[in-house]
């Protein structure tokens, strides 16, 4: 279970790290005059089948103006509460599960010259390789246990020989 934990854990801090660059460049791109149309153009993800990076921006009053990502024609957005707090603190970075089969690492960045901006990824893949982690280290437990195991149970017949 800890390795479980570990694996996901990491994996879950190490997607955040291109996600942080992506919000930056388009941070920078936004601040060099460039409108959401231009960042966006050609990025559109299905998040049913795609599980790349994808930009959501959302304007000063939290209304969505671009987005790269649909799910069966609709753009999510993020709860407002996500939003509020990356407008306080400057950033906010959570877990976003918007439906029961998908998982999201998201980073929301605040703008104060005009809005918000909002990368995020699927954790399908980290989940997969955690859950993997757990099966490895749960066979190498039980593996383990018998080695133990058939090596006691050896000492302890050679033992019974030495005593008499």
């Amino acid at each position: 279970m800890t390795s479980y934990v570990f694996v996901q854990q990491e994996g879950r801090s190490s997607i955040n790290i291109p996600l942080i660059q992506i919000a930056q460049n388009v941070e920078s791109d936004l601040r060099s005059g460039a409108t959401p149309g231009e960042i966006l153009k050609g990025r559109q993800i299905d998040l049913t089948v795609d599980v790349s990076p994808f930009i959501t921006l959302y304007s000063l009053g939290k209304k969505v103006v671009g987005s790269s990502q649909h799910l069966n024609g609709q753009t999510l957005t993020l709860p407002n509460g996500v939003l509020e707090n990356a407008r306080i603190k400057g950033e906010e970075r959570v877990t976003w599960q918007p439906t029961r089969n998908l998982r999201f690492a998201s980073i929301t960045e605040f703008m104060p010259t005009f809005g918000y901006v909002s990368v995020a990824q699927s954790l399908q893949e980290t989940e997969s390789r955690a859950t993997r982690g757990m099966w490895i280290a749960l066979l190498a437990l039980a593996l383990g246990g018998f080695v133990s195991g058939v090596c006691i149970w050896c000492f302890a017949r050679w033992r019974e020989k030495m005593v008499y």
